[in-house]
């Protein structure tokens, strides 16, 4: 008998500030980690190497629209696949800071200004 894990959420923290990427309606908006199902996501692996990042609150999928990104309803299109590279590891090996880039431009990377 195959065991099944529970589905694991995380959230996306802001590089040098103490704010999580959030939902607000179809856009993303910084705010202080406050346990709201709106700044978690979880992970649906689509293959090699490539993931559609799903908001909790919402449920919608991370898409790359043009120069933003938007919350959307899942179309399978290839704006809403991205993949998750390791850039910089801890003193143990182990991958600590990863960056997010768009799997149908790869040039586009998820950054928050």
């Amino acid at each position: 008998m195959a065991q099944a894990y529970p589905l694991q959420y995380f959230r996306l923290f802001i590089g040098d500030t103490n704010n999580v990427v959030s939902s607000s309606g179809s856009s993303l908006a910084p705010s202080k980690q406050a346990g709201s199902n709106n700044e978690k996501w979880n992970v649906n692996n689509k293959g090699s190497n490539v993931f559609q990042l799903i908001n909790v609150g919402t449920g919608k999928v991370l898409t790359a629209s043009g120069s933003k990104v938007t919350l959307e309803n899942n179309s399978n299109s290839s704006s809403q696949n991205w993949k998750i590279e390791g850039v910089q590891k801890d003193y143990e090996g182990y991958y600590l800071y990863y960056k997010i880039t768009s799997n149908a431009d790869s040039s586009k990377s998820l950054l928050f200004t």
